[in-house]
């Protein structure tokens, strides 16, 4: 009689290590919160200067939330990519 023992060595299903949906999920969730933040100390940072960065003038409220959002969910997957390739998952190894 044979088993089968399934191990787990921090590799995705697509050969990346580390958990992209948990990264880009706690990227998204950081930038709601930080977004929130400058929207209640600096207004136009979100509507003005985000927007400006990318050659968009003049309010755009939506948009710079939308680009703002882009950014968030970008450096949650940075960040699980460095914490997975760097091996501190936190797997006891």
């Amino acid at each position: 009689m044979s088993t089968e023992t399934r191990t787990t060595d921090g590799v995705g299903t697509d050969g990346l290590p580390g958990n992209w949906k948990a990264g880009v999920a706690g990227g998204l969730a950081g930038g709601v919160v930080f977004g929130l933040l400058m929207t209640a100390m600096t207004t136009n940072v979100l509507e003005m200067a985000i927007p400006v960065m990318y050659g968009i003038e003049g309010p755009a409220g939506e948009l710079g939330w939308l680009i703002h959002m882009a950014h968030s969910a970008i450096l949650g997957l940075v960040f699980a990519a460095v914490v997975g390739f760097a091996r501190l998952s936190g797997s006891t190894r």
